[in-house]
């Protein structure tokens, strides 16, 4: 059942600016130089929420948002942008220069590997994944199983399980990336 954070975008942006607090600029402020370091002209935001990084990217970057929740395509569809709804597991992904995954590579385990080698088919010159190793949902007990409801987006499929630092250094192992920043709370991965 999709919690109510899902529900529309601002409910979802409060509750990441509650959950991260200034991580959620460290993420920004990580990603950012490494979209514009690809030297590419779009940007496809897989699982891109409300779009936040929209904001602030640079100008003439063409950016496209991708989600399975049709509530967030909705809205950044009525702000004026090209967003896509689909199922990143089943449907055809489109191309662009940088592919970006944010927080999210978690809802496709135990497919992560196949779901990093689409992105990665995706991405014309550059895959950023930003997938956190930190997380209220994995400390067990009720404030752990309140955390995995409330973090259930309510699309089929989607695994109600995190990724641990473990289990980021074996998709690493696995995927050889071009380079890793492991930051406080996430690790910042990247495919050229």
């Amino acid at each position: 059942m999709r919690s109510p954070i899902y529900w529309h975008p601002l409910l979802y942006r409060l509750t990441l600016r509650a959950l991260y607090g200034d991580a959620l600029s460290a993420r920004f402020d990580a990603v950012l130089p490494l979209i514009a370091a690809a030297g590419g002209d779009s940007l496809l935001d897989v699982c891109a929420g409300d779009g936040a990084i929209r904001h602030r990217l640079p100008a003439g970057m063409r950016y496209v948002p991708l989600d399975g929740n049709l509530s967030f395509v909705e809205a950044l569809r009525d702000a004026g942008l090209p967003a896509v709804w689909l199922d990143v597991r089943s449907d055809p992904l489109p191309r662009a220069d940088v592919v970006l995954m944010m927080g999210s590579l978690y809802h496709f385990v135990p497919e992560q590997r196949w779901i990093v080698e689409k992105l990665r088919a995706a991405a014309k010159k550059r895959l950023i994944i930003v997938e956190p190793h930190v997380n209220w949902s994995a400390k067990g007990g009720v404030l752990g199983k309140i955390a995995q409801w409330a973090s259930d987006p309510g699309i089929e499929r989607s695994h109600l399980g995190r990724l641990g630092q473990d289990d980021l250094q074996a998709l690493v192992d696995t995927t050889h990336p071009t380079a890793v920043q492991r930051l406080e709370r996430e690790w910042v991965i990247v495919w050229d």
